[in-house]
């Protein structure tokens, strides 16, 4: 995961390692462990690859939309998977509310964060 980010950052889309990356986050028992944070921290980085890999974004929403022992993520995690499920135009209604939901009852919002939730809204 620590690699998978480090790319996304540099945003770095070498085939030769990123597909075996991303292989590794599909098999089933790979997200299983992962905290919400780590799960929200996978959709965002394949929005900054400009990655589509559908069964890893799915199997990522499944998993945060499951009951998990800290159900709300962090304020700039949430708004960073809103932004990267818009982008895929990835449909999954139930969990998209519920992180508009989270960012609303904010008080102290990132200015960044609600760039991004005005840019999910429109």
């Amino acid at each position: 995961l620590k690699l998978f980010r480090a790319f996304a950052r540099l945003r770095w889309r070498v085939p030769g390692i990123l597909a075996p990356l991303v292989e590794g986050l599909q098999r089933e028992t790979a997200l299983d462990g992962l905290k919400a944070e780590s799960l929200g921290s996978i959709i965002y980085e394949l929005y900054r690859l400009d990655l589509w890999d559908e069964a890893l974004l799915k199997a990522s929403c499944e998993r945060l939309q499951g009951p998990l022992p800290e159900a709300a993520l962090p304020r700039k995690t949430a708004s960073n998977v809103l932004l990267a499920l818009s982008y895929f135009s990835v449909q999954e209604s139930d969990l998209q509310r519920r992180l508009v939901h989270e960012l609303l009852r904010a008080r102290d919002l990132p200015q960044e964060a609600v760039y991004q939730l005005k840019t999910f809204e429109m």
